[in-house]
């Protein structure tokens, strides 16, 4: 005959990083037993609920709150290697030979909102965003950035363009993202430099830094600031973008 299980027995004992300080019945519903456990991390105390008599004494009951801020030290830790840009990073870029004067477009492409800015002469004299109807689908949607952007670099001149280059997000968006790329890429003249920025590059350099939504925040200040009016962050960070590639990429002429 088996031995009888005494359920309110491991009430003090430790296991893993936990204590169980009570037995609080069965819940004939799910037919589990029912403890509550205590974790216990410096000066902090939490208690929670856990069910499985053979889950409890295994040592495999999880405090949810420090899951949580285990989950959110990993992704703060990936963010910052993401975003980590060495000052060698900058000696990769191509330099362009007085590249203050001439005039230079700085593109952040997306599929709903694509952000653009151009400069000469260390001056923005063109910035904003070009949204196209969010109800087309995404092929008529690139054709659209494809076509209004193909517009501008003629109109205009341009001579670089510096291009948002695509981190990984997950596979979906770099698909369509990197999409976008080929189809502005196609458009940009044969005598016109194509360079792609990493993002962490003048993000870094602007010292944006935080969670996305703090970078955002910063970009937007940043560009409204110097565009002297409000501005979407999609034109934020084309305008930010361009302030670094000009600073930093240029090659100044010998006289």
């Amino acid at each position: 005959m088996a031995k009888r299980i005494d359920y309110a027995s491991i009430v003090g004992n430790k296991y893993g990083n936990y204590k169980v300080i009570s037995y609080d019945g069965r819940d004939f519903k799910t037919k589990k037993h029912l403890y509550t456990v205590e974790f216990k991390c410096g000066d902090t105390v939490r208690t929670y609920p856990a069910q499985h008599y053979h889950k409890v004494i295994s040592g495999k009951c999880v405090d949810p709150e420090q899951k949580k801020l285990d989950s959110q030290t990993k992704k703060a830790e990936n963010i910052k290697k993401r975003f980590k840009c060495s000052k060698k990073s900058v000696e990769h870029y191509e330099r362009i030979p007085d590249l203050a004067n001439k005039t230079v477009m700085a593109i952040d492409g997306s599929t709903n909102s694509t952000g653009f800015c151009i400069s000469r002469n260390h001056k923005i004299i063109k910035s904003g965003e070009i949204k196209p109807k969010q109800q087309l689908e995404t092929r008529l949607r690139m054709g659209y950035m494809r076509i209004e952007l193909q517009k501008l670099i003629q109109q205009y001149g341009v001579d670089v363009v510096f291009y948002e280059d695509v981190i990984f997000k997950n596979i979906n968006v770099m698909k369509i993202l990197g999409r976008l790329q080929g189809h502005i890429e196609s458009i940009v003249p044969l005598d016109c430099k194509f360079i792609l920025i990493n993002p962490s590059s003048w993000k870094n350099w602007h010292k944006f830094t935080g969670k996305r939504a703090e970078q955002k925040k910063a970009a937007i200040e940043y560009a409204s600031k110097l565009l002297k009016r409000a501005c979407g962050e999609d034109e934020a960070d084309a305008v930010c973008m361009m302030i670094y590639c000009v600073k930093n990429l240029g090659i100044k002429e010998s006289t």
